[in-house]
């Protein structure tokens, strides 16, 4: 297969661009917009909570000399939290 042939993006494959004539760029076309900006809001929506829900949170150490904003602060956080959770929002 030839180098250039080799080097297409995935895009023009899926028929969501095509060359520009005789220019090393390529011209997306209106369904392929669509499908990239359908794979853009999946990614945002969906595929990004997914991987950040999947990771262990580790509580943190804390300050050593904790001032009295820091322990609202944490109040809230762990308050939120407690909320979000029973909303099934947040695991």
């Amino acid at each position: 297969m030839p180098p250039r042939l080799a080097a297409r993006p995935a895009l023009h494959g899926a028929q969501a661009a095509y060359d520009l004539n005789k220019l090393r760029g390529y011209q997306a076309t209106a369904s392929g917009l669509k499908g990239i900006a359908a794979l853009v809001v999946l990614r945002g929506k969906a595929i990004r909570p997914l991987l950040a829900a999947a990771q262990e949170i580790q509580p943190s150490r804390g300050s050593q000399n904790p001032t009295a904003v820091d322990r609202h602060y944490e109040t809230v956080r762990t308050g939120m939290a407690g909320i979000l959770k029973q909303f099934g929002v947040a695991a």
